[in-house]
């Protein structure tokens, strides 16, 4: 009987954890930070709605240019 108690609870926690999950990933995106560092050039740059950017691993990088968005994207482990 207690390993059945023990099962329900854990099955129970795994469905509030899912159900946070899932209420995580409907939130609307996180606003861009107003500046960034470009990965190629090291520059600080602002970011605007027209700023080149890529997600990689779930993290966004924003570039000065899509030339420097292009390079990236070629070889993203050499930037970083």
């Amino acid at each position: 009987m207690n390993s059945f108690l023990l099962m329900a609870a854990m099955m129970g926690a795994m469905g509030v954890a899912g159900l946070a999950s899932l209420w995580k990933s409907r939130r609307a995106p996180a606003q861009a930070p107003p500046f960034a560092l470009s990965p190629v050039s090291g520059r600080r740059l602002e970011v605007t709605p027209a700023t080149p950017r890529v997600v990689v691993g779930g993290k966004t990088f924003f570039f000065e240019d899509e030339e420097q968005q292009r390079v990236f994207v070629l070889d993203p482990g050499r930037n970083k």
